[in-house]
């Protein structure tokens, strides 16, 4: 499969696309998390970049998370095999390196299927050799744990950079009064002394002159302050609560190839069939392409998913966006490695899978949550971040739990958006748009005007008193 072909698609795929567009307008690509819990007191810190990527598990040091995943159920650990498998194969923070992952098991061997946004740039055919080499290193460190730290955090280069840039701005703001000379905090020398040194490597960072040996000593500095507590702790007393959590959450990042690794090892010690897993990546899926006649206007788009005559009220509401959403309907869209896991393994049947679970590189998104969450056998991942990211390649294939998963998904949109409607439109109301036959009346939205739209609100409105009219004749029958 390349991701340069494209699958033609009618209606029931449309649906999904069109209400993944008007849900995000709708929420303005606010977290539907958020959207949900819209007294939630976090919710004022949802401007930084920081808190927007804050890691999914709630670990304090990289100890005391290794034991706890250690001594959780088997299916936990190997859920965090098939996670940090994810974030090594993630280059960039970046869409294209988003990764997912599944685990099969046939006759004693142990199949690893890993997906990237980008089809690991298989889009000729063919994956490129070093990333297979990279693949090969990786098996080779899970059947002998000999160090290979330089070459995975040089493969992941691009993502360390970042959250070493992201950690020296937070930390450059914040320390000019803060006296880190290990004499001052008495009990802590060694915590101040480890977080010094780091610090001291911090000031000195310069990302245009970044070397690998340069990057990997900053890498093992991170590494030293998130494997202690008390370095932790130090950071939340000298910089406060909010700081100190910010400074904190980068710090894991940076270490984050070097905490896999460990991770990895403890993991092969204890589940030693893992030790000789086959990593097999994932070629990319074809993007998902509307046809002609599914290139509607957004205000037939409303109707033709069942949310009743497109009315003044919503009119006004979609108006500035019909421009946006033809052309947006009319792309191609790729599939999320979520989807391009599924869809390969429901092509290509095989070895079962060994848990309902997707590892992945970071949080699905809201429609890969829900698309998994709607099949016939569940499928969980890490956690969601609950954003709905409109351009998302609908899966499409000749299979009944595809078919019923995006008919569900379509389903879960189109509540969403009468819950968010309604909540724009009349304020503190609970009670959805009704669910109502969509009209005949075939709307050309991107050619009227305002005034248009009135006088067609008029004939609207005849039409509805003309339907109550001869429902109660109906019911006097």
């Amino acid at each position: 499969m390349s991701s340069e072909k494209s699958n033609l698609q009618g209606e029931h795929i449309a649906r999904v696309v069109w209400a993944a567009h008007i849900l995000a307008y709708l929420t303005k690509g606010r977290s539907q998390v958020q959207v949900e819990k819209i007294e939630d007191d976090v919710a004022s810190d949802t401007d930084s970049e920081i808190e927007t990527e804050v890691a999914v598990d709630d670990e304090t040091d990289t100890a005391t998370a290794i034991a706890v995943a250690l001594s959780a159920s088997r299916d936990s650990v190997l859920r965090k095999f098939l996670d940090c498998i994810c974030q090594l194969l993630s280059p960039s923070k970046g869409w294209e390196g988003v990764t997912a992952a599944s685990m099969r098991e046939s006759s004693g061997s142990v199949s690893v299927d890993v997906a990237r946004n980008d089809g690991f740039g298989s889009d000729c055919g063919s994956f490129d050799p070093a990333t297979l080499e990279y693949c090969r290193m990786l098996e080779e460190y899970l059947t002998s744990c000999v160090s290979t730290e330089g070459r995975l955090i040089n493969y992941t280069a691009s993502r360390v950079d970042y959250w070493i840039s992201a950690r020296r701005r937070t930390y450059a703001k914040s320390h000019n009064d803060t006296d880190w000379n290990p004499r001052a905090w008495p009990g802590r020398e060694s915590a101040a002394q480890t977080w010094t040194t780091m610090a001291d490597l911090l000031l000195r960072f310069d990302s245009k002159r970044m070397t690998p040996d340069c990057r990997t000593i900053l890498v093992q500095g991170a590494y030293s302050c998130v494997s202690s507590a008390e370095v932790h702790h130090l950071l939340l007393d000298a910089l406060g609560p909010k700081v100190g959590s910010r400074l904190w959450v980068c710090l894991r990042f940076v270490a984050r190839p070097l905490t896999d690794c460990q991770r990895l090892r403890e993991i092969t010690l204890w589940e030693s069939h893992l030790r000789h897993a086959q990593i097999s990546l994932v070629p990319s899926a074809p993007k998902t392409t509307l046809q002609k006649e599914c290139m509607v206007d957004i205000a037939t788009a409303w109707e033709l998913l069942g949310l009743g005559i497109a009315t003044e009220p919503v009119i006004e509401l979609l108006d500035p966006y019909r421009h946006m959403f033809k052309q947006a309907c009319a792309k191609s869209l790729s599939l999320h490695a979520e989807m391009q896991l599924i869809c390969y393994q429901e092509e290509c049947p095989g070895p079962r899978r060994m848990l309902q679970y997707l590892g992945s590189s970071k949080k699905s998104c809201l429609l890969c949550e829900t698309f998994l969450a709607a099949m016939h056998n569940p499928i969980e991942t890490r956690g969601r971040h609950g954003v709905c990211y409109p351009a998302w390649g609908v899966p499409c294939l000749d299979s009944d739990a595809i078919y019923l998963a995006a008919t569900e998904l379509g389903n879960n949109l189109v509540n969403r958006i009468r819950g968010s409607f309604n909540k724009i439109i009349r304020p503190g109301a609970t009670a959805a748009l009704p669910n109502v036959m969509q009209s005949d009346f075939v709307s050309e939205f991107s050619k009227l005007t305002l005034e248009e739209w009135r006088q067609r609100q008029k004939i609207v409105d005849i039409a509805r008193a003309e339907q109550t009219t001869n429902w109660t004749k109906l019911q006097l029958m």
